[in-house]
């Protein structure tokens, strides 16, 4: 079971953020798998990216970078703000084929991670499908209004770890999602004092990839299969 409710204002072992002004981004929008596309066609990138970010536009000059020769060797990277629209997008460019992801922005400026890039970051064992899910999106929730989201995973025995998620930028033209946690016995926490709970795991598995303290959006694109296959729906969690 996964539960939500606002922070109260005693010390925690993790502070957690009040959120004033803008709301939580949208539960419908927070998707389920990442909108990517791999390639060997230019023209299939920029006609996938302006597909999934319809009806907005890339710029011009933005289009004629992403048409250029790709490099003979080694690999290319761009981080691609939309400046009147809620996207970003990122491409990735080797001899062998072309990449690209889409990612919506809040109203707030973060990315909202979709729940396939927390299932990367975290997992937690022992909790079904659907709550897994449903606490996958609260958390992401959270990140794209503060950019950070606390959460407590309790036990089966009692015990119980608290989770912090943060999303950092990463150089060159990258973001990561960094996961951390603290363990704690049963009546070391007070559950009432948590932001988002989820009950009856097993364990918590947090992962990381290549040199990065967590998993970043290139990470997970170079983690794509070979073939190309564009999946540009993005499916949205419906509640």
């Amino acid at each position: 079971m996964v539960t939500a409710a606002m922070p109260d204002k005693q010390p925690m072992q993790i502070p957690v953020p009040k959120v004033t002004g803008e709301p939580l981004a949208a539960p419908d929008l927070v998707p389920v798998e990442l909108p990517t596309v791999v390639t060997t066609n230019a023209d299939e990138v920029v006609s996938f990216l302006e597909h999934v970010m319809s009806p907005q536009r890339l710029e011009p000059g933005v289009e004629a970078d992403l048409r250029l020769p790709p490099p003979e060797n080694g690999t290319r990277r761009m981080m691609i703000q939309i400046p009147k629209g809620a996207w970003t997008c990122f491409a990735q460019r080797t001899p062998r084929d072309e990449r690209a992801v889409v990612l919506r922005k809040s109203p707030a400026g973060f990315l909202v991670p979709p729940v396939a890039w927390l299932a990367e970051v975290i997992d937690v064992p022992g909790v079904s499908v659907d709550d897994a899910r449903a606490w996958y999106v609260a958390m992401a929730r959270r990140i794209a209004m503060t950019g950070r989201a606390t959460s407590l995973v309790r036990y089966t025995n009692g015990n119980a770890s608290s989770v912090v998620l943060e999303l950092h930028a990463v150089e060159p033209n990258d973001a990561e999602l960094v996961a951390t946690s603290k363990f704690m016995k049963a009546g070391e926490y007070a559950p009432e004092k948590w932001e988002t709970i989820v009950e009856g795991a097993d364990g918590i598995k947090t992962k990381r990839m290549n040199d990065h303290r967590g998993v970043s959006v290139f990470d997970l694109l170079r983690k794509l299969p070979g073939t190309p296959q564009p999946n540009p729906a993005g499916s949205p969690t419906s509640t």
